[in-house]
């Protein structure tokens, strides 16, 4: 491995198995599918990559895109840049190493993409979006199959209710996530698993970066396939409900649609980037929403320095044409989460705690209620203990960046 820096006319670069895709603004997406790294360019810029992979050197590429262009291309200049993106594999016939921060992922593949086809045929996505419109009428119709805070405690103790949420959520999220990576996986392209935060939320996440490489009306499955599956499931609580005469059957499947409602409405929360902000942002064609709305809103505030203002200055017109209404939406959606955490998350919190402590010191170490405390209460407070961590590793890797 060499480090191929300075090139010159002269450099002859073969290029990984990138992809290129058009885009509706005249621009193109260029890719590494491996690593998961994508970027925006202009037409002049894939005609150079259409020469070094037809093997020119720079010096004959920037002839061909000058011409195309109709001014003077700077191909050397270019052809550093994707050596710093990591789209080079070797330069005059010597192995390039990769960036030393270049991502590496490991990608799941497994499914073969005609098993998961009909999942997620025109047909298919007919029948998932009457099954939305049907909850959500029954929702609007039926006060009564609305959830409400109390359902959560379905059984006698409150620490056992929550702690049996607890793995019922772990599991309807574990399906929510599948669903993304086997919509990918009809499309072709493999995903990958994570765990990360927004806010005082603890998410699991499916990397669907490999999706930049395809057009962009096949993005859209992958990206809505979490809440097809969260609908399916959500019917058929609400269909067992409907059909159901016993009341324990009513109070397990009243809980369970709570957990469910509040994933789906989760959803809806595009300020902290959920998978309907990321087809907000494939509609409407954004570069770097969530940065350019993070501007604005320090710009709104007084917060924003020269560096961020200059920053700011050069983002893609369509993302500040977008972050103007967007910023919008995520001052009201801060507030609706800070109600929330007030309203539910720190009673319910509180009332955990209280069970947990009064059980505790009140069952000896050798009964069988003791020990049912202290499994539940390890399920139940298991989330935020795992968004704890997920919060310290993000801290200690800003700070590792920061340090460097």
């Amino acid at each position: 491995m060499v480090d191929p820096l300075p090139l010159t006319q002269q450099s002859r670069l073969v290029l990984k198995e990138l992809t290129v895709v058009p885009d509706d603004n005249g621009e193109h997406l260029v890719g590494d599918p491996q690593t998961g790294v994508f970027v925006a360019l202009p037409t002049i810029g894939v005609t150079v990559i259409d020469q070094l992979r037809g093997g020119a050197t720079l010096g004959m590429a920037g002839q061909v895109a000058s011409v195309d262009a109709g001014e003077e291309v700077d191909a050397v200049d270019f052809g550093e840049t994707l050596v710093e993106l990591g789209f080079v594999a070797a330069v005059d016939g010597r192995p390039v190493a990769p960036p030393p921060d270049a991502p590496t992922r490991r990608w799941i593949a497994g499914v073969r993409p005609e098993l998961a086809r009909p999942l997620f045929a025109p047909l298919a996505w007919l029948c998932y979006g009457l099954l939305f419109v049907g909850c959500a009428v029954l929702m609007v119709a039926r006060p009564a199959y609305r959830p409400a805070a109390d359902d959560l405690y379905f059984l006698s103790s409150p620490v056992v209710s929550l702690g049996v949420l607890a793995v019922w959520a772990m599991f309807s999220t574990a399906g929510h996530e599948i669903a993304h990576w086997l919509a990918a996986r009809a499309e072709g392209v493999p995903a990958r698993f994570s765990i990360g935060r927004r806010l005082y939320f603890l998410v699991f996440e499916t990397d669907l970066t490999q999706l930049w490489g395809l057009p962009r009306r096949r993005r859209f499955a992958p990206l809505l396939a979490g809440l097809a599956y969260d609908t399916v499931v959500l019917s058929g609580l609400l269909a067992v409900q409907l059909i159901s005469a016993d009341e324990f059957v009513d109070r397990v499947t009243a809980a369970l649609v709570a957990v469910e409602i509040s994933g789906i409405l989760f959803q809806f929360l595009v300020f902290l980037r959920t998978d309907l902000y990321a087809v907000l942002v494939m509609l409407f064609g954004c570069r770097d929403l969530w940065r350019v709305n993070t501007l604005e809103l320090r710009r709104m505030f007084g917060r924003l320095d020269e560096p961020q203002a200059a920053e700011l200055a050069k983002a893609h017109p369509r993302d500040r044409r977008v972050a103007n209404w967007f910023r919008w939406l995520s001052i009201a959606g801060f507030a609706a989460a800070a109600w929330y955490f007030v309203a539910f998350v720190v009673p319910a919190l509180w009332t955990l705690l209280g069970w947990i402590t009064e059980s505790l010191s009140t069952a000896a170490p050798t009964t069988g209620r003791f020990w049912q405390s202290v499994i539940f209460a390890v399920l139940a407070l298991a989330p935020m203990a795992l968004l704890l961590g997920v919060t310290a590793r993000e801290r200690l890797r800003r700070h590792y960046r920061r340090s460097r």
